[in-house]
Parts: structure tokens; sequence; C-alpha cells
């Protein structure tokens, strides 16, 4: 148990500096079982800590805290330093004497060296690696913006197979602490949040999720938020912080549309020889790419870094290895790399997607005028930690406001805020807590419209082997961030060879829903933009010559998939047939630039479509695989370190004419050519895969079931009434795997043994009947004595998990 005389040495140990009073205070709360709703701590002072206090607290008094932290970032940033963070305090965990209290949590026996807290992130070598969801008991830290974390929580997760959704809405809405970073910008999920949980209290169940805002600048205040203290500001390092010097001044234009680009290229223009690291921010994409041809056009010794929304996620984590951009990061999260930072003046130029969620820290801002709360943000980029005593603030601003703009007044609030600090000379994270909290809050962008989550939507979302629409059950996304009429609608687009392999006579042997599940999409393949720009660049596509055939997938957020004509996204009515979903490209039609970003004129082949198999794993290796084999053989051979994802009739999408059959046609078992779609069995938990490298006896499989359930059940602290149940279920999941059926069906001809799992070596490329084992399960489980004296609602309960 850590004392709070103990937690500054333990705190320090694991994270490489001693605690400010704000964490010791909270790591008090956390151990007497006290979260706060909510936490105000203002831009460089260590948000991210709460993630190591609540180990601390965890591993001492692992009666009072969840078992999962889930940090929820508002938008998906360059790097995940989060992750990383968390990563180094793993790695410390030893020094820290954290070790051995957090691995007698888990309910699964940790492997030699395997560290006792998972990480899961939406990215890299981390993204869902199913560290997280193997064992419930386990601790966990999963990282994700709002869009992944929200949608799994309501059994509608992006890039989920739904096979998978239950899981994730479980194990995140049950014995979780979700850290919402900077709340005040996404209010509606917040606010769905805190229906969730309340619902859960209203339900009594077993252990509800729990929820902390984390913000620089609330929106609501509350007295029981966690906040400085005097002890605080007594701190050197925070008072250092706290009143880092940042020099603000103002210019006004006439024509903001026509003058702003270059107005904020001269300003930036002005420093070219001052050696500084200058952000540079716009609000919109256009002004952007203005002000990045202004300043190439000057020939700078460096040339601009560039930070925007619109990007995939595959190049958007490559620009961390940009040396320009590694001049905007503090040492800490730098990465390794033989290329040497420039010393001479840099630029980085940025819409809002660098405003939150990345510790970018540079000697000078210009910028254009925002909301307060935005303004903020991007003030926070700048001498974050307080080491350089004569940094600007350069604000760009016009004369008059449109009046069409919704967001007009607020952005005349702020101006006007900003006059009161240009008059005292400071922008630094006090002066603007000092000014009228009333003031800010007014100033800050309208709250969307908040659609209210009841019980009876949380059912319909939880319906989720039924694809498609379903009366009742509305699309999660306007729960997640509201309705409003200033922020457009997105679209998501993804490149994958599946669809131009895939073609129609194949399609009722693969579908694509099928295979969207068992190889979804991950963070790394995902461009987001506004559904209006990406239909426009549909239409370029869509008037080639080439693509007058090209088909693309349509992936709705239940899951279910309309293969779609290219042909029919050739005019601006079609854009909200795309709003909200993601697109699936096949590459052959190509459209991505080597930066990432869409554009309908971009040839195949100027830059790396499909990703999709670029996601290493922990051990460094590929952790999924598609590769075309040959099945004359009879049997398809999986490469060493791989695990078939389905069984291999079901990979089949591809026959050639020269093998004897008809094309689109099945060829006859063990001919052909099969693609294949594999995942790493390397540093993947056992009893969490559905595919093994070797043979699993059924007996062997239903004992290990049953005795892993026990040890989860036990050490998550169920009901003995409830163990029982879990027990029972346990017992009969499988037993419908023992009817020669199913034992035929995967490769099994001998009737000595029985087999719950196959081993590559016996699939071959054939079909069994339909036959569904969990119905057998079912069937055995009713004839059972214990079963058939529960009481009714046991009974469902037993049956439903076996199903």
């Amino acid at each position: 148990m850590i004392s709070p005389a103990d937690f500054p040495k333990v705190f320090e140990a694991l994270t490489g500096a001693p605690p400010f009073p704000w964490q010791a205070s909270l790591f008090d709360k956390f151990s007497s079982g006290l979260v706060p709703a909510s936490a105000n701590i203002p831009t460089g002072l260590g948000k991210t800590s709460v993630i190591a206090i609540w180990l601390c607290a965890l591993a001492s008094k692992p009666q009072s805290m969840p078992r999962r932290l889930v940090y929820v970032v508002n938008r998906r940033t360059v790097v995940d330093q989060t992750t990383n963070e968390v990563e180094k305090w793993r790695e410390r965990l030893a020094l820290a004497n954290l070790t051995q209290p957090l691995a007698q949590l888990a309910s699964i026996p940790l492997a030699t060296n395997e560290p006792p807290l998972a990480i899961s992130t939406l990215r890299g070598q981390f993204a869902d690696n199913r560290e997280w969801s193997a064992d419930p008991a386990r601790p966990a830290v999963i990282v994700g913006t709002v869009d992944m974390i929200g949608s799994r929580l309501l059994f509608n997760g992006y890039g989920v197979g739904y096979k998978v959704r239950p899981h994730h809405a479980g194990l995140l809405g049950q014995d979780s602490l979700v850290v919402h970073d900077e709340a005040h910008l996404e209010p509606a999920f917040q606010t769905l949040l805190e229906t969730v949980s309340a619902q859960q209290v209203t339900d009594r169940e077993f252990r509800p999720l729990r929820v902390l805002a984390l913000s620089a600048t609330s929106r609501s205040p509350s007295n029981a938020a966690h906040t400085l203290s005097p002890a605080d500001e007594e701190n050197p390092t925070v008072h250092r912080r706290l009143n880092a010097p940042k020099r603000p001044s103002l210019h006004p234009v006439t024509d903001e549309k026509k003058e702003t680009a270059e107005k904020l290229a001269a300003l930036a223009l002005a420093k070219k020889g001052s050696g500084r690291a200058v952000l540079i921010f716009a609000r919109s994409l256009e002004v952007v790419h203005r002000v990045i041809a202004a300043l190439e056009k000057d020939k700078l010794e460096n040339p601009p870094a560039k930070l925007v929304g619109p990007l995939r996620g595959f190049e958007r984590d490559r620009l961390v290895e940009n040396p320009v951009f590694q001049r905007f990061l503090p040492a800490s999260n730098l990465p390794p790399s033989g290329v040497p930072i420039p010393a001479g003046t840099v630029y980085l130029v940025a819409t809002s997607a660098g405003e939150v969620g990345v510790n970018l820290s540079a000697d000078d801002l210009v910028c254009d005028l925002s909301t307060f709360e935005s303004m903020a943000q991007r003030i926070g980029r700048v001498n974050r930690f307080g080491e350089l005593t004569d940094s600007t603030i350069e604000i760009v601003h016009p004369e008059t406001f449109d009046e069409q703009d919704p967001l007009a007044p607020y952005r005349q609030r702020t101006l006007d805020l900003f006059r009161l600090l240009v008059a005292r000379g400071t922008a630094s994270p006090a002066a603007l807590n000092a000014l009228q909290r009333a003031s800010r809050i007014a100033a800050f962008s309208p709250q969307p419209e908040m659609l209210p989550a009841t019980e009876v939507l949380f059912d319909a979302w939880a319906l989720t082997t039924i694809q498609g629409r379903l009366p009742g059950r509305p699309a999660v996304a306007p729960y997640l961030h509201g309705v409003a009429a200033w922020e457009p609608p997105e679209t998501r687009v993804v490149w994958r060879s599946e669809v131009d392999w895939i073609t129609p006579p194949l399609r009722s042997w693969y579908d694509p829903v099928e295979l969207l599940a068992d190889f979804p999409i991950r963070s790394h393949e995902i461009l987001r933009d506004s559904s209006y720009r990406v239909i426009q660049q549909l239409m370029l596509l869509a008037s080639r010559p080439e693509a007058a055939t090209a088909s693309v997938w349509l992936l709705d957020e239940t899951g279910n998939v309309s293969v779609v004509p290219l042909a029919e996204f050739s005019d601006r009515d079609s854009e909200s047939r795309i709003q909200d979903k993601t697109i699936l490209l096949p590459p052959s039609l190509g459209g991505l630039l080597p930066d990432g970003s869409l554009d309908g004129k971009a040839p195949a082949g100027v830059a790396k479509a499909d990703v999709a198999d670029t996601l290493p794993n922990r051990n460094s290796s590929q952790q999924r695989l598609r590769m075309r084999v040959d099945g004359k053989g009879g049997a398809i051979r999986v490469p060493d370190g791989y695990r078939l994802i389905r069984p291999p009739l079901d990979l089949l999408v591809e026959t050639d004419s020269e093998e004897g059959s008809g094309e689109g046609e099945l060829p006859p078992a063990g001919q052909g050519r099969y693609w294949c779609w594999l995942e790493s069995a390397d540093g993947l938990p056992d009893a969490n895969t559905h595919q093994s490298r070797s043979s699993v006896l059924l007996e062997v499989h239903r004992t290990d079931v049953e005795r892993l359930t026990d040890s989860i059940t036990a050490k998550v602290q169920l009901r003995d009434d409830l163990r029982k149940l879990f027990a029972l279920a346990a017992r009969y999941h499988d037993s419908g795997k023992s009817r020669r059926e199913w034992q035929r069906g995967i490769g099994n001809s001998s009737r000595a043994i029985l087999l719950a799992k196959a081993s590559p070596r016996l699939r071959s490329p054939q079909t069994g009947d339909g036959y569904r084992h969990e119905f057998g399960s079912l069937l055995d489980l009713t004839k059972d004595d214990e079963f058939l004296a529960l009481p009714d609602e046991d009974r469902e309960l037993v049956l439903h998990l076996v199903a």
C-alpha cells in the first residue's frame, strides 16, 4: 500500500519527475475511492499524469479504482504522445515497485517478462493489440479519440467488426475510468458519458464506468472540480509555466477572405532571420495552402511543415519524422533519428488539427482569429514550459465581421478579450485565467444541440447482429458530437485492394461485411475530410474513362456494406449518401497524393494506397498479412508466425482461367489461387484468438476455458451466484463441436478424437453443411440437471452466454 508520504517517491520513480501538489492531492482522492467529476488543470502542467496517478492508486488499493483507464483525446494527432508516455511508465514499473501489485490483479498468468499493464491504442504497434481485451482483470490503458471510443461504447465501433462490438462495449463500459481530455471541446460526448454513468447507477450495475472530465478551459465551472491549490502556485515550476511570457498583438485586415493568408505569411516571413520556431494557425484549409505557397515562394532555408486534418493517418504519423516538425516537439517526444534538427528559422502551418492532443511548443505564434477556446489551445502551444522570455502572439482579425458567419458574435467577444490582454501585455495562462469567467465562456463557440440518449436507445444500439437500418436505432455520430450547423458532415476514405479483387461473381462467396469484420479498418488507413470536399474529389475520379466500370464500398456505422458504382457519385447531389460514412476506394484508381491527402486527379501508383498490412506488432513484425497462394497442394500453407483469420474457402477471391475453371467460378477443392487473410500469431494472447497454430483437443479446450473463466470471475470479484452461472456456461459453450458435422467441417476425419480448434494443416477449401455448433451447445445445455434447476432469469443468462 502506498501512503501519501510514499507517493512522491513512487511517482518520481515512475515518471522521472516529482509530483506537483495537485497530483499528490488527486492521488489521495483516488486512493479513497473518490473520482472527481472534473479536473481543471492549466496547459503545460502534466494533465496526462492522471494515468500515472491512477496506476499508483490501483496498485495501492485495487478495490478503490477501476481496472481500465480509457483516455479519450479530442482528435487524432501526429504522434500518439499519450501512448508514448504510458509506454515509458510501463518500462519503469519495477523502479516504482509496482510490477508485483499490478501483476497480482491479472487472472490469466503473464508470460515471462510480460508487463502487467496492457496498453492499447488506435495506431502503430499498440493498435487494438488485444492486450486490453484478453483478460478483463488485467490493468489496461486504452487511448483513443472521441469517435473511436464513443462509437465502441455505443456498440458501433468504427473499424470494428460486428462480432466483437459487444466485447468492446462491455469492457469500455464496465470497470473503467474514462478520462475525457479537453472535455470542453466535445460537450456532447461529455454529456453522453455522464448519461451512461447515470443509467448504470440507476440499474445498479456491478462496476459502472466512472468519468473524469479533464480540461484547461472548462465551460461549466464546478466547486467540486479538482484544480490547483495555493501550494501549486508557490511551486517554482508551476509558477514559471503559469506566467510564461507571451506578448500578444493584433493586426486588422479589411477583407478577411482575401487578405488573411497574405497577412499571415507576411507576419511569419518577418521572422525569417530570427532562428525561431514559428507556428502558424489558420481556420481554413484553403488559407493554410495559400500561406504555405507564399512561404515556399520565398525559398526558405527549411521548407515549412504542414499539419492539417484531411491527411491519412499513415502519412500523418510519419510527419514526426520531419526534422522541421521535430523542432516543435519537446525532447521527451522526439523519435530516434539520425537526421539533424535544423537550427534556423522553421515554420509549422496548421489547422485546428494542431490545437489539441499534441505536445507542441513553438517560440512564436502567428494566427487568424478563432473563438476563445480555440485561441486558448493555440496559445498553449507557445512557450509551453516558460523557458523563453520573448515569445510573441500575433493575431490577424477582420475589422468588421461577416454577419453570415454563425461564429461571428463569439469571435467578436474573443477579440474584445484579446484587446484587454494586449493592454496588459501578456497572454500567459495566468492572464487568460484572470479574465472574467463569464466573458470567457460567452466567447466560446456555441454548444451544439445535444441529443438525449436513453435506455431504449442503448438497447437498440446493442443489437449488433442485426445489420442495416433498424427502426428506433439512429446513427451514433450525432450523440457523440451533437448537431452543429457550423460543423460540416465528414466522410472517412480508405483504400483497400479487396475492392479491386472481389468482383461481382465472387461476392456471394465472400461477403464484404464478413471481410471487414475479420480484417477491420485501422486508424492509420483512414483519411477524414468534410463530405463536401470528398464528393468534389469523387466527382473527379468518376470523370476518368478508366473509372466507368469501377465500384466502391460504402460502409455505414452499423457495419453494413453497399457496393456502389463510382459513377453514382458524379454530382454534388450525392453528397448526402456519404455523410458520416466510410467509403472504400480501389487502389487501381489512385486518388491519393504522397502527402496523404485526397486528390481525384492523382493517378494510381504515385502513393501507396493500400496500407492495411503495414501495422506492426510489438515484436516489430507485420501484425496482418494478405498474400496470394497456390492451392494446388490441397491445403494452404500458412507462413510461420501467422494464423489464418478465416477458413480457406472463405478466403477465395480470385480464380485464374488457366486453372480449368470459368472466370468467377469456384475451382475444385485444392485447386486455383487463394487470397489469404492472416494475422500474426506472435505476441497475441492465445486466450482471445479464434485460430490456432496447432490442433486443440475439445476436452482440453473446455477445461482451459472453465479454468480461465473461474480465474477471471474471481479476480474481478463477481458474486458467487453469478460465478456459478459463468462456470456452467463455460462447461457447455463448445459442446456442440462434438458433432461429426462440425468435426468434418474443420478437416478432422478421425473418429477417435474430437477437436475444438484445428491446425491449418488440417484445413482444406471445403464447406460444411451449415451446422452451427452454438445451437448444438444449447441443445446439450437444456438437458443438464443443474441448468434445469435454475430460476428462469438465470437460465436465460446462461443460454445467452453460450449462444
